[in-house]
């Protein structure tokens, strides 16, 4: 069974051969089952993709017509994948609302107060996590990104900062396990 490590609400455009096909509302689970990443995006008018593959090197598609090969590249504030199925098709997505995947009924409020931090230098937004309460728990580096873990205060959460150019591209909800 898959792990679900990300959960958002955001924004998605899916352009087909040059036309604007869809320019709305998304949903967007990232998940992991043994060495197989997932970034699942089910757009509001219900079209689902679900992106696999052992990285964002490596992805893949399956289409009406067969499983196409997929080029990602991760953007300063969104993500866009392309793929040919006949004809180009490219799809932006930007997280809104990310979410904690391991949510339960009874858990506290799941706001991250930290999304003013993406874009800040890495010194600069380090300064005003600590300052929050959270605690650094560990981190791994990733193609061109680092990835550092910490806590959240009083909920104890996982977060998990990606950091490129030294700046902090995305902060999102992650596994409790990331944070041990």
């Amino acid at each position: 069974m898959a792990e679900l490590l990300v959960r958002a609400q955001g924004r998605c455009k899916l352009m087909s051969a040059g036309f604007e096909a869809f320019n709305g509302h998304c949903v967007f689970k990232h998940k992991r089952s043994g060495d197989v990443d997932a970034d699942v995006i089910t757009l509001d008018d219900g079209t689902a993709f679900n992106f696999s593959g052992p990285g964002v090197q490596a992805l893949s598609v399956r289409t009406h017509s067969g499983i196409r090969n997929v080029r990602h590249q991760a953007q300063s504030d969104h993500e866009v994948f392309s793929w040919k199925d006949g004809q180009p098709r490219q799809l932006s997505v930007r997280l809104d609302n990310v979410q904690n995947p391991n949510v339960r009924f009874e858990d506290d409020d799941q706001k991250a107060d930290t999304s003013s931090l993406v874009g800040e230098r890495g010194c600069q937004a380090l300064r005003t996590l600590t300052s929050k309460g959270y605690s650094y728990r560990g981190g791994t580096k990733l193609a061109d990104s680092t990835f550092t873990y910490w806590k959240q205060p009083r909920t104890n959460h996982c977060v998990a900062v990606r950091t490129t150019n030294g700046r902090y591209r995305s902060i999102t909800y992650t596994k409790k396990g990331d944070c041990s």
